[in-house]
């Protein structure tokens, strides 16, 4: 599926740092990340989902997208 136009124009230098990233992600080992993380399999504490809203908010990219 094409979101964009990065398949008829190439990627762009940002798409593709985004990409590498990713693939880099896919080669850590699941410990490792869930340590950088600070979660477990099953996820966080309703405590840390609570210190976290407070200290991030919530993930709501509509406000990114009126700026």
């Amino acid at each position: 599926m094409i979101l964009n136009n990065e398949k008829k124009l190439g990627p762009t230098p940002k798409s593709t740092g985004v990409e590498q990233e990713f693939q880099q992600i896919a080669k850590t080992e699941e410990s490792s990340l869930l340590q950088e993380l600070a979660c477990t399999r099953n996820g966080i504490s309703d405590e840390e989902r609570e210190e976290r809203l407070e200290k991030y908010s919530y993930n709501d990219l509509s406000r990114d997208a009126e700026t």
